[in-house]
Parts: C-alpha cells; sequence; structure tokens
C-alpha cells in the first residue's frame, strides 16, 4: 500500500440532509439580500430543499418567511402567496414546535393576512421565548406594535 487514499471510490454525491441544508443556506442568502429581485430564487431554493426532505422544519419555515415577502412585495399573486406561507409554516410547526423562524412566519401571516393582533403576538413572543436573539422576529413584532400604535 503506497499510504494515498483511493480517490476512485470516494463518493462525490451529497446526502439529501447536507444538500436540502445547502439549499437552505441558499434560500437565506437569497431571501435576507433585501431585493425584490432575489425573492423567487428564495422560494425556489427552500422549495428545493422541501422536496428533497420533506421532513426538514427549517426548510418549510424559510419558504413560509418566503413566500410571505412574495406576497408582501407583491411579486407573485399575493392571495395564493400568503395561503402557500400558511401551509407552509403550520407543516415547519408540525414537524417542530421549537422552530423559532415557522413561529416568526406565523406571526407574520396573522399580522399581514389574517389580522389576528393576538395570535401574532403569541407568536412573535414563542419566537422569542425559543430564540431570544432572533432579529426577525423583534423586527415583526415591532411592526405589530406600530400597528397597534404601541410602539
Amino acid at each position: 500500500m503506497n499510504g494515498f487514499a483511493n480517490t476512485s471510490t470516494a463518493t462525490t454525491d451529497a446526502s439529501p440532509a447536507s444538500e436540502a441544508s445547502e439549499l437552505v443556506a441558499r434560500g437565506w442568502t437569497h431571501l435576507r439580500s433585501g431585493s425584490f429581485f432575489e425573492v423567487s430564487h428564495a422560494v425556489s431554493a427552500f422549495s428545493a430543499a422541501t422536496a428533497i426532505d420533506p421532513g426538514y422544519a427549517a426548510a418549510h419555515a424559510g419558504l413560509a418567511l418566503a413566500k410571505l415577502a412574495q406576497a408582501t412585495l407583491r411579486a407573485g399573486a399575493h392571495v395564493e402567496a400568503f395561503a402557500d406561507a400558511k401551509a407552509a409554516a403550520l407543516r415547519a410547526l408540525a414537524l417542530d414546535d421549537q422552530c423559532a423562524d415557522a413561529q416568526v412566519a406565523l406571526g407574520q401571516l396573522m399580522l399581514l393576512s389574517e389580522w389576528d393582533w393576538l395570535a401574532a403576538e403569541r407568536s412573535f413572543q414563542r419566537a422569542l421565548a425559543i430564540n431570544p436573539n432572533h432579529a426577525e422576529a423583534y423586527v415583526h413584532y415591532g411592526d405589530l406594535m406600530e400597528a397597534l400604535g404601541e410602539l
């Protein structure tokens, strides 16, 4: 044996979990760019991640937030985007009720689409209880407080 690894037997295929994780990271990059033009790329990345790993709560939560961005930016059929966001947020919470991003998505949905202020506040508070450093939860909770005249 020469001490060199036999690279011909090494696999270059990524596992489905790592591929889904990479797509979620890519989705967040697109979504957090703040660009209207990147939202559809975020939706595509998160959708692909949920197709690869249907049990990955973070992918569903990201998809919900991306669909909410689409709806609020009118980057598509906003009524359909709100419905898709709700389905994705509820799916994420069904998979992992400790997913702060899913709680934020549900809170945003309650605020922006269903105008259920109490439910929105509960979701934002739950997100912050799960992750006290969740910046987006604070931002959207602030939006709610502003809407209620309590800022």
